[in-house]
């Protein structure tokens, strides 16, 4: 009853509808009955989602782009099952590109970092995910936020996404002849 409370749209959903998400989660990702009954307790929307245009592509993205295994994904959404509810374009690729551009690799647990060494930055996809925007690109900002761009012009992008940016030019006319 708490799952319906929390998250009255399942009244909305057919019966099939809710057993394809079930299904999904239990066989397409092999979370075991135990911990399937936590994710959804823990988010029950979840269940609404939508498998071929919302959870899959999310999911091979994870796969793709951050090379995790299927073990990983799916320790990852039973770790934290909110991660299907943040946009994928907005959130999620947006920030990967954003870490890539700051030398920051993200993981899916602690023992991980420990075999790839130390001298590695990372954090994890939780980690990445859960700070709002403001926090987030305050907190990784990239040591190389300058880019080239045609004639000499230089575009300063601080925050490295789709932000407002300074502009300012530089003649390199100049560096060539001091040399």
């Amino acid at each position: 009853m708490d799952v319906m409370c929390r998250c009255p749209q399942i009244f909305g959903l057919r019966r099939e509808r809710l057993q394809e998400n079930v299904d999904y989660f239990r066989d397409g990702l092999g979370i075991p009955k135990k911990q399937l009954v936590d994710v959804i307790h823990t988010f029950p929307r979840s269940l609404t989602y939508k498998i071929d245009s919302n959870l899959k592509p999310k999911l091979r993205f994870l796969r793709t782009e951050l090379d995790f295994t299927k073990e990983e994904i799916r320790e990852e959404v039973i770790d934290f099952p909110m991660l299907m509810s943040y946009s994928l374009e907005k959130r999620i690729e947006s920030r990967c590109i954003h870490l890539r551009r700051c030398g920051v690799r993200i993981r899916t647990c602690q023992s991980e970092a420990k075999k790839r060494g130390r001298n590695h930055k990372s954090i994890k996809l939780k980690s990445m995910l859960l700070p709002s925007d403001d926090v987030f690109y305050n907190r990784y900002q990239e040591e190389a936020t300058v880019h080239w761009l045609s004639h000499g012009t230089v575009k300063y992008d601080p925050s490295g996404v789709d932000q407002p940016e300074e502009e300012f030019f530089l003649d390199l006319g100049d560096l060539h002849a001091s040399s």
